[in-house]
């Protein structure tokens, strides 16, 4: 009796000890590639150069991450479906509005849709200050694209 009570109480130790087996989570999917349009950048700053420093920070912004192209401005429907289904992509359109705040401050949204249909997917806001809006349009806009980054799983581009 006090063999089997030994043996008993052994098994059951060594079932604590050991715990149920945890299984590793499964690694999430490779984010598919996206292919963007850069629909609309209003500027209502007032600034002579937001625009065009907006557009060549939202380029340069995608450009650091990893399987992003930027769709050809001006470019039909039915090609952008030829594209996106020839690369196996996500189409997305980013549409930005600049905004001048209270003395040096720019406030920006960067609203995202799909491509090439234009439902609305998701809308991201970034501001800052102390400096005047020409030096302010990188790195809000840098923040926009990061926020929309994590949010689509990219990876940053190899350097």
């Amino acid at each position: 009796m006090k063999r089997a009570v030994a043996v008993g109480l052994l098994l059951v130790a060594s079932v604590v000890v050991a715990g149920p087996k945890k299984k590793t989570p499964p690694k999430a999917p490779a984010p598919k590639p996206a292919y963007v349009s850069l629909a609309t950048v209003v500027d209502e700053t007032k600034t002579p150069e937001a625009k065009a420093l907006a557009e060549a920070a939202l380029k340069a912004a995608l450009a650091k991450w990893q399987a992003i192209s930027v769709a050809p401005a001006g470019e039909s429907g039915t090609d952008a479906k030829k594209v996106l289904s020839a690369k196996k992509a996500v189409g997305l359109e980013l549409s930005l509005t600049l905004r001048g705040g209270k003395g040096d401050q720019l406030d920006a949204a960067l609203v995202v849709s799909s491509y090439p249909e234009h439902a609305l997917k998701s809308e991201y806001r970034a501001g800052g200050g102390g400096g005047p809006v020409a030096v302010l349009v990188e790195p809000v806009i840098e923040q926009l694209i990061g926020d929309l980054a994590k949010d689509q799983g990219w990876s940053p581009a190899a350097r």
